[in-house]
């Protein structure tokens, strides 16, 4: 656009567009809309320039307008759930209009909530990262499981005290199996693990545990529950005796 490399560029729309005089918001961006500029039309809801959050001089947006003979625009903001991810705008001469309006709307209404889900992923992503990051800190062999038994960390000090990796205990049942291979035993260390967290639970127990070369060492065995469900446990050799 007049010499302007646009992919990457940031449009501030919250700070520019939910301000006075427009008041706009995630609803009123919701629905598509259609808006004429001038000077291709006698009259204009806000000017193209407005409409670009004055990103461009009115030299640029006027002469964009003009030399692609631009007169509407049709507008819809990529919305889900009250937030408002970005706009999408369909530019039109001023005699031609939108062929499919209603399925560009339901595929932009899709987009948004593919957006949504890939950035609510994301943020879950650097929440596991920082949790595992945090966990590490302790300096304590570890392992978190999610609330439906699958690993989410082994921590090194863990693999280095008993050989196990992550891909090798995948679930708590694997690694109870590998670890505790008497049924009975194993049992009880299940049904330890998946207590509530309680007083009883402060108490250390010292467990003997076989190392994925058959070791076996004690080792002082800590199970704790999150409130999402999440387990973690650590295991400390050096106080076991």
């Amino acid at each position: 656009m007049a010499g302007y490399d646009l992919v990457g560029m940031k449009f501030p729309i919250e700070d520019f567009f939910y301000a006075a005089p427009f008041f706009e918001s995630p609803s009123t961006f919701k629905n598509m809309r259609e808006m004429h500029f001038r000077p291709l039309y006698p009259t204009e809801e806000i000017s193209f320039y407005d409409s670009c959050a004055h990103i461009f001089t009115e030299e640029v947006c006027d002469t964009f307008l003009r030399t692609f003979n631009i007169g509407k625009i049709y507008l819809t903001g990529l919305v889900w759930q009250d937030r408002l991810f970005g706009l999408v705008g369909i530019f039109h001469g001023p005699y031609e209009s939108l062929d499919n309006r209603q399925a560009i709307e339901s595929f932009l209404r899709q987009a948004s909530i593919a957006i949504a889900r890939r950035m609510i992923e994301e943020r879950l992503s650097r929440s596991e990262q920082r949790f595992a990051d945090l966990i590490n800190t302790m300096d304590l062999p570890a392992t978190v499981f999610a609330q439906d038994s699958r690993i989410i960390l082994a921590t090194h000090q863990f693999t280095e005290i008993c050989g196990y990796t992550r891909e090798d205990i995948p679930t708590s049942a694997a690694l109870f199996e590998k670890a505790f291979p008497d049924p009975k035993y194993r049992q009880n260390v299940n049904a330890y693990f998946n207590q509530e967290n309680s007083v009883e639970k402060s108490v250390l127990n010292i467990l003997p545990m076989q190392c994925k070369n058959g070791e076996i060492k004690n080792v002082v065995f800590r199970p704790f529950q999150l409130s999402d469900g999440t387990r973690i446990v650590t295991f400390d050799v050096k106080t076991a005796y």
